[in-house]
C-alpha cells in the first residue's frame, strides 16, 4: 500500500495537469478576471428593446432570451427584438413582472394588471385571470416545478397552476405565509419552493408551508430577492436596511459588507459559485468568497439599479436594469486592460515583454507594469518621466526598461526608479523615439532622423555608407549577425557590420514592423503595402488575399507557429506556413480574426513606435489598442464549446405567415413563394453564427447561407418537403440538431393520381363502348343481308358515300391541327430565340401581352446592380480570342443563373459587365428587392472565387476581380425607344449611382448605398461608413461595404 500511494499522487497529478493544460471554455463567467475585465454589451431601444426598464429575464427551451419590460415582452434572437404589447391578440397587460420558461418554446408572463399569461413559440396568447381562480391580477413572480405546473405569487396569495389544468389553486396566509403578497419565488434543486413576501421568507416543503419569519433578521423583512447557493444554501436578499444573509442549516449569516445600506432587487449564483447582487443605486455587485467587486456600468449602459439577472446556456450573464435597458458580462477571448483596471491611460502604444513574464506598456499618460494579469507599477512625468506621452518602451536583457517620451527624449528606469533620461541636449540626436532593439549585446535607437547604438554612456549615431537619414520604424538581427533595418520613406536596409544596402524591390515600403522567424525567413509589416515576405526572394501579401488591412503594425509569432498580426481592423491569425504559401502562390490564405466582440477594448489595434505589442516569456500575446491593452494565451485560447440551437421562426407562403410547430403543415394547391426566416441561437456572437439551409424534396445538397437568416422559395412541386436549417457558433460548433418544418403541397385536381387513373378508365371505357356497338352493328348488318342483297347493297353504297364525307372532315381537321401545332411550336422556338438576346421576365411579358408593345414607362422603387470584372481588358489583349470567349461565356453562366435564382432581371451585358434589376419587371417590396440584391453579390463573389481557382489550374494566372454596385432608388422603368424598336430598361439618377459605387467597389468588395444598408443591416454585416465623391454625383455619397463579402457562405 505504501509504494501504490506515489503512483496514485503521481496520477492525481498528471491529471490535474492535463485538465489545466486544456483551453478554458466561454461557456462560463471567469471568476479569475476582474469584475470589470468580463466583455460588456447593452443594448436599448434604438436597438429595438421596447423599454428601458427590464424587470425579468428568463430563456425558453428553444434557446430564446425573453425580456419583460413595462411596454411589453420582448423575445431575442440575437439579432432582432420580436416585441409583444398589449392589445387583440397579443397579451392583456404589457407591464411584465416575472417570466418563466414554459414548455416547447413557451413561456409563463407575469403582469401587473393582466394576471398570469402563457405565450407559445408562435406567439399566441393564452390568459389566466381571476375566471381561472387568481385572486388578483398582479401576478409579481414565477416558478416552474418539475412536473411542469407553474407557481404564481400575486398580491394577494400564491398559486398553482397544474400541467393541463383550466384553474389554479391558491395558497394565502391562512395556509401559513406571512402574509398574502408574494414577491419572489425560487424552486430549489431538492425540490423546495422557496417564497419571498412583503413581510418575510417562507418555504413550501412536501405540500407543507413553513413560516420562517421566527429566524429574525433578513428572513423576517420584506424580501428583494432569492437565490439558492451551494449545499442547499439560501441566499436573501431583503428590500430594507438589514444586509444581505445566507441561510445555511437553520441560521442567518448576514453579509453586511456587499450592499450596505441599499435594497437588494436581484440576485443569481452562477455556474462558477460567485454570487451577483442587483441593488437599487448601488449598482451590481459580485461576491467570490470574501471579496466584493461593484460594477456600476457595462458598455454604456448604466447599472446603477439592476432588477434581473440571469445567466443563459451560453454562460453569458444578463442584466435588466432600471433604466439603463439591457447589459450582458461575458467571457471573453482576450483580457482587456483599461484604466478601471490600473493603467495611467487607455490609449496603448508600446509593449515589451520583461524576464518575469511582465511586460511594460506605455501609454499616453505613462507606464505601466503588468504583472500576473494585475498592474503591479505605474511611472509619469511626476516620477522622473520627461512626461507623460510614451510612445516606445523597451526591456534589454539586464533588466533596464528604456522609454521614450513622444517629443522629448528617451529616459532609462533601473529597478522600477527613473534613473537617467537622454534629451537632444545631452546627446540623443532626435527628441522623437521610434524604434528600441537589442541584438547580440547592441542597443539600438532608431528616431525620426537615424538609427544609434548605445555605447554604454552614449548613444553612438550610425555612420556606416548608406545609413538610413529617414525614420528608422523597426529593427530585426537576421542569423549572420546582420541587423534589418525599416523605415519610414527608404523601405527595408540591410546592415552587415560595414554598410548598408537597400532590399531590392522594397523602396517605395514603408516599414512598421520585423520578425524574423528561428528559419531565417523575414517577416515585414508595412503601412500602406500589407504583409511582406523575404525568404529567397521578395513576395507579398494583401487584405486581396485575406489580411484585415494593408496597414500590419506588429508581427508577433507563438509557440504554434501562428503569426499573430495588429491592423486597425483588429488582430488577425494564421499560420506562418499558410502565410508563406500564400505570400509565393498568390492565393488566399484562412485567417482568424478577432475585434471588439473578442475582447479587444479597441478594434485599432495599431499601436505607435516599436515594439507595437509583445510575447512574454510564458507565451502570453500582449497588444496595444486605442482603448487598451489585449492579453491573449495562444495555447489556451477560450472557445465556445456549446452548440447554438437553430431554429425556424417563421414560414410565409404567398406572404401569409403560418404556425410552426411539431404538426405538418397542409398547403392548398397553387402556392407559390415559400419564404422561411430562421436562427442560429448563438449569443456570444451572433453576428459570426453561420447557417445552411436544405429542403428536402427538393435540394440534393446544403446550401451554406452565412450569416442570412432567411430562405426563399418558388413554384414548389406537388409533394411533401421537410425545410431544415443548422447553425455554427464563431468557433466553428455546428448545431447537433436540425431545425425542421414539414409541409405538403396539396395538388390540383388535374395534378391528382386517382384523376389520371380515372382519364385512363374513361378512355378505356370508351373504347370498349365504341368496339362493343360496332361488333353489334356488324351483327345486324349480317342478319339483314342474308334476307334482303339488294337493301344491302344499297346500304352499302349509302356508307361508302358517307365514309368518303367523313374522310374529307378529318383531313381538314388534321389540316388545322397541323396549323395550330406549327403556329405553337413557332411561338415557343420565338421565345425560346428571344430569352437568349433578352430578359427572360420582359419576353414572358411581351408574350404574354395581347397588343402590341408601346413605348411607355413607369416611377417605382428599384434596385440596381451593377457588375465588372477588375483586370479582363489587360487578360483579353494578352490571351488567345477563344480562350477570353470560353472564358467571359463560363463567367456570364455562373452570374446569370445567380440573377434567375434570386429573383432579379438581367437588364444588359456591357462587354464583361452587367446591369440587374430588382423591382423592375415585377413588383417585389423594397426590403425584399436589397436583401435578395445583397445575398445574390455575395454568391457572385463566391461564384467567382471558384471560377478563379478554376481557371488558375487551367495555366490562367492573370487575376480577375469582381466589383459590385448597388443601389435602391425610384427610377423609370419601362419600354424606351421608337415605334420601331424598344427597349425595357431603367434610367435616372439612381441607374448612375449604382454604376459609380461600382467603380468606386475595391476588387473583391461589394459596396451598397446607405438606402440598400439601412434595409438589409439587420441580417447582413457591413463595415463602417464610407464617403466618396462620385463622377456626375454633386452630392458626397455615404457607402458601405458587406464584411468578407468572398467568403463564399452568403451574406457576413
Amino acid at each position: 500500500m505504501i509504494l501504490r500511494l506515489p503512483l496514485v499522487l503521481a496520477a492525481t497529478l498528471a491529471l490535474c495537469l492535463s485538465a489545466s493544460a486544456q483551453a478554458p471554455s466561454l461557456n462560463r463567467l471567469d471568476g479569475d478576471r476582474a469584475v470589470t475585465q468580463l466583455a460588456a454589451d447593452a443594448w436599448g431601444d434604438a436597438e429595438g428593446l421596447p423599454q428601458s426598464r427590464v424587470e425579468a429575464i428568463t430563456q425558453s427551451t428553444d434557446g430564446h432570451l425573453w425580456f419583460g419590460t413595462q411596454e411589453g415582452l420582448a423575445r431575442f434572437d440575437g439579432v432582432t427584438f420580436t416585441v409583444l404589447g398589449r392589445g387583440e391578440d397579443e397579451l392583456p397587460d404589457a407591464d411584465i413582472r416575472a417570466l418563466a420558461p414554459g414548455p416547447d418554446g413557451g413561456v409563463w408572463v407575469g403582469t401587473r394588471r393582466g394576471g398570469l399569461v402563457f405565450v407559445d413559440q408562435n406567439l399566441g396568447v393564452r390568459a389566466y385571470g381571476t375566471e381561472a381562480g387568481l385572486p388578483s391580477l398582479a401576478v409579481a413572480a414565477l416558478a416552474v416545478a418539475p412536473d411542469g405546473a407553474v407557481w404564481a405569487g400575486t398580491f394577494d396569495g400564491l398559486c398553482r397552476l397544474a400541467p393541463g389544468a383550466d384553474r389554479v389553486q391558491c395558497l394565502g396566509v391562512d395556509d401559513g405565509l406571512p402574509t398574502s403578497y408574494v414577491r419572489v419565488l425560487v424552486r430549489g434543486s431538492n425540490g423546495t419552493l422557496w417564497v419571498g413576501t412583503r413581510e418575510g421568507l417562507a418555504r413550501i416543503v412536501g405540500g407543507r408551508v413553513e413560516d420562517l419569519t421566527r429566524l429574525g433578521g433578513a428572513a423576517a423583512e420584506p424580501i428583494g430577492a432569492l437565490a439558492e447557493g451551494s449545499g442547499g444554501t439560501l441566499w436573501v436578499g431583503p428590500l430594507s436596511e438589514e444586509p444581505l444573509a445566507l441561510l445555511t442549516r437553520g441560521r442567518l449569516r448576514p453579509r453586511p459588507d456587499v450592499a450596505p445600506g441599499v435594497p437588494i432587487e436581484a440576485l443569481y449564483v452562477d455556474t462558477g459559485g460567485a454570487l451577483w447582487v442587483g441593488t437599487g443605486g448601488g449598482g451590481l455587485r459580485r461576491v467570490q468568497g470574501q471579496s466584493v467587486e461593484t460594477l456600476a456600468e457595462a458598455s454604456g449602459a448604466d447599472l446603477a439599479t439592476v432588477l434581473a439577472l440571469l445567466q443563459d446556456r451560453e454562460g453569458s450573464l444578463w442584466i435588466g436594469t432600471g433604466g439603463g435597458g439591457l447589459a450582458r458580462l461575458r467571457t471573453s477571448k482576450f483580457i482587456p486592460f483599461t484604466t478601471r483596471e490600473g493603467l495611467p491611460a487607455d490609449r496603448a502604444y508600446t509593449i515589451s515583454s520583461d524576464r518575469n513574464r511582465g511586460v511594460w506598456v506605455g501609454t499616453t499618460g505613462g507606464l505601466a507594469h503588468i504583472v500576473g494579469g494585475r498592474v503591479v507599477q505605474t511611472l509619469t512625468a511626476a516620477d522622473g518621466l520627461l512626461g507623460d506621452d510614451v510612445s516606445t518602451v523597451y526591456v534589454r536583457e539586464n533588466g533596464d526598461v528604456w522609454a521614450g517620451i513622444e517629443g522629448a527624449g528617451l529616459c532609462r528606469i533601473v529597478r522600477g526608479r527613473v534613473e537617467r533620461c537622454l534629451t537632444p541636449r545631452s546627446g540623443l540626436p532626435d527628441p522623437y523615439v521610434i524604434a528600441l532593439y537589442e541584438y547580440g549585446g547592441t542597443f539600438w535607437v532608431g528616431t525620426a532622423t537615424g538609427l544609434s547604438r548605445w555605447d554604454g554612456e552614449a548613444l553612438v549615431p550610425l555612420r556606416a555608407p548608406g545609413a538610413p537619414e529617414a525614420a528608422v520604424t523597426a529593427l530585426a538581427g537576421g542569423p549572420d549577425g546582420e541587423l534589418w533595418i525599416g523605415t519610414y520613406g527608404a523601405g527595408l536596409l540591410r546592415y552587415d557590420g560595414r554598410t548598408v544596402e537597400p532590399v531590392p524591390g522594397t523602396e517605395g515600403d514603408n516599414v512598421l514592423s520585423l520578425h524574423r522567424r528561428r528559419d531565417g525567413a523575414l517577416w515585414v509589416g508595412t503601412d500602406g503595402s500589407g504583409l511582406l515576405l523575404l525568404d529567397d526572394g521578395l513576395f507579398r501579401v494583401s487584405t486581396a488575399q485575406g489580411l484585415p488591412s494593408q496597414i500590419v503594425p506588429q508581427i508577433l509569432e507563438d509557440e504554434q507557429g501562428r503569426l499573430w498580426l495588429t491592423s486597425n481592423r483588429g488582430v488577425a491569425v494564421a499560420s506562418a506556413d499558410a502565410l508563406a504559401e500564400a505570400a509565393r502562390s498568390g492565393a488566399a490564405v484562412q485567417m482568424t480574426r478577432y475585434g471588439r466582440p473578442d475582447g479587444l477594448p479597441s478594434a485599432e489595434a495599431n499601436g505607435g513606435s516599436q515594439p507595437a505589442g509583445a510575447r512574454a516569456t510564458d507565451g502570453v500575446i500582449y497588444v496595444p489598442t486605442n482603448g487598451g491593452v489585449a492579453r491573449i494565451d495562444p495555447a489556451r485560447i477560450p472557445t465556445n464549446t456549446l452548440p447554438p440551437q437553430a431554429i425556424v421562426e417563421v414560414m410565409l407562403v404567398d406572404g401569409t405567415r403560418l404556425k410552426v410547430g411539431d404538426d405538418p403543415i397542409v398547403l392548398s394547391p397553387g402556392a407559390s413563394e415559400f419564404e422561411f426566416r430562421y436562427a442560429g441561437l448563438s449569443y456570444l456572437s451572433p453576428s459570426r453564427v453561420r447557417h445552411r439551409f436544405r429542403l428536402d424534396g427538393r435540394d440534393r445538397e446544403w446550401t451554406a447561407a452565412g450569416a442570412r437568416r432567411a430562405a426563399y422559395y418558388t413554384d414548389l412541386a406537388p409533394g411533401d418537403y421537410v425545410f431544415r436549417v443548422q447553425a455554427a457558433n464563431d468557433d466553428g460548433v455546428w448545431s447537433d440538431t436540425d431545425a425542421t418544418v414539414a409541409f405538403t403541397v396539396e395538388p390540383h385536381l388535374w395534378q391528382t393520381g386517382w384523376f389520371l387513373a380515372l382519364c385512363v378508365l374513361a378512355l378505356l371505357g370508351l373504347a370498349y363502348g365504341a368496339t362493343t356497338a360496332r361488333t353489334a352493328q356488324l351483327r345486324a348488318r349480317a342478319e339483314r343481308l342474308e334476307g334482303v342483297v339488294a337493301e344491302r347493297t344499297r346500304e352499302l353504297a349509302d356508307e361508302k358515300a358517307q365514309v368518303e364525307r367523313l374522310n374529307g372532315q378529318l383531313s381538314d381537321l388534321n389540316e388545322t391541327l397541323q396549323d395550330q401545332v406549327r403556329a405553337q411550336l413557332a411561338e415557343i422556338v420565338r421565345g425560346s430565340r428571344l430569352r437568349k438576346y433578352f430578359p427572360k421576365k420582359v419576353v414572358d411579358r411581351i408574350l404574354n401581352q395581347e397588343g402590341d408593345v408601346t413605348v411607355e414607362a413607369e416611377r417605382r422603387p428599384v434596385t440596381v446592380v451593377f457588375t465588372d470584372l477588375a483586370g479582363f481588358t489587360k487578360l483579353s489583349e494578352a490571351t488567345p480570342p477563344a480562350r477570353v470567349t470560353a472564358l467571359l461565356n463560363e463567367y456570364l453562366n455562373e452570374m446569370v443563373a445567380l440573377i434567375d435564382a434570386h429573383g432579379g432581371t438581367l437588364d444588359k451585358f456591357m462587354g464583361d459587365g452587367i446591369m440587374v434589376l430588382f423591382g423592375a419587371a415585377d413588383p417585389m417590396e423594397p426590403d425584399e428587392q436589397a436583401r435578395r440584391a445583397v445575398d445574390m453579390a455575395v454568391q457572385m463573389q463566391a461564384a467567382m472565387t471558384r471560377l478563379r481557382a478554376g481557371w488558375r489550374a487551367t495555366g490562367l494566372h492573370d487575376d480577375l476581380d469582381l466589383r459590385i454596385g448597388i443601389h435602391q432608388a425610384e427610377v423609370t422603368v419601362g419600354n424606351f425607344g421608337s415605334d420601331e424598336l424598344v427597349e425595357f430598361t431603367a434610367i435616372g439618377r439612381g441607374v448612375n449611382l449604382a454604376a459609380r459605387l461600382e467603380g468606386a467597389c475595391v476588387p473583391g468588395g461589394v459596396l451598397v448605398s446607405r438606402e440598400v444598408h439601412d434595409r438589409t443591416a439587420s441580417v447582413v454585416a457591413f463595415g463602417p461608413p464610407q464617403t466618396f465623391r462620385l463622377k456626375g454625383i454633386e452630392a458626397p455619397v455615404e457607402a458601405f461595404t458587406v464584411d468578407a463579402p468572398t467568403g463564399g457562405d452568403g451574406v457576413a
